[in-house]
């Protein structure tokens, strides 16, 4: 790993043991604990979904099931992530034990242009500041409650949603929730009627210029550009995390 790469190494760390804001709105506590390289978070429900190890070294499988299965209560009830770049043995060993990928790596967005293309004309952007817009949001993104569960939890000061219209339908939405210094940008859906019009692109940079408008003026570090560090679901540009779960018995 060179240098360069440490600082976006740290971003990936800190956004998973820095406790998010939502959690407090949560009908069930969350719960984290760190052992070496090992991070092992609830998000406030059960099954593989809510319960992750995150693995950002090198770590025997053995080690990890040694810590992870007392801490979530069931073998298989739980994921887990490995930093593939530093623990690439890990996730091989995984995948010999029958873990199986859920997901494609997740993939950086590429760095951000200084001069961003326009909205699209017949793209009106609002935040969500009232029912009416959570009810939107949801309707678009299909966030589980779970991580979002009340109107109270989208106006949380660190959190901002927006919900793109098109001729007074929602068509886009976007995410961006404060963690301590670093914003997480999540939640970019478009449906699929209205993809490739450049709606996706619009909606996160709505969400960066909440960012910029104040939401997190005293939470957030810019880089040079002036723009906050932004990492999408947890993985700025140059890292890759695999997510894997226990394959079911006979698969």
């Amino acid at each position: 790993m060179t240098s360069d790469c440490d600082p976006l190494r740290a971003i990936v760390h800190a956004s998973f043991v820095t406790p998010s804001p939502l959690e407090r709105y949560r009908p069930r506590p969350s719960r984290r604990a760190t052992h070496g390289a090992l991070t092992l978070m609830t998000d406030g429900d059960v099954g593989p979904d809510f319960n992750r190890v995150i693995v950002f070294g090198p770590t025997p499988p053995d080690q990890i099931f040694a810590v992870a299965d007392p801490f979530f209560g069931e073998p298989s009830g739980y994921s887990i992530v490995v930093e593939a770049e530093t623990a690439p043995a890990v996730e091989d060993a995984l995948r010999a034990r029958g873990w199986r990928p859920e997901e494609e790596p997740a993939l950086a967005l590429s760095p951000l242009p200084s001069a961003p293309p326009p909205t699209p004309p017949d793209l009106v952007i609002r935040p969500v500041v009232d029912a009416e817009g959570f009810a939107a949001f949801r309707g678009v993104s299909a966030t589980p409650s779970v991580f979002l569960p009340s109107l109270a939890a989208a106006l949380d000061p660190a959190v901002a949603l927006c919900v793109g219209y098109v001729a007074g339908r929602p068509v886009a939405s976007s995410r961006l929730v404060c963690l301590g210094a670093i914003a997480e940008l999540t939640g970019i859906v478009v449906t699929p009627a209205a993809r490739r019009r450049g709606y996706g692109t619009a909606l996160t940079r709505a969400a960066i210029a909440a960012a910029r408008a104040g939401v997190y003026r005293s939470h957030t570090d810019g880089d040079k550009d002036g723009l906050p560090r932004l990492h999408p679901h947890g993985v700025p540009p140059g890292r890759r995390l695999s997510h894997l779960s226990a394959a079911a018995p006979g698969a």
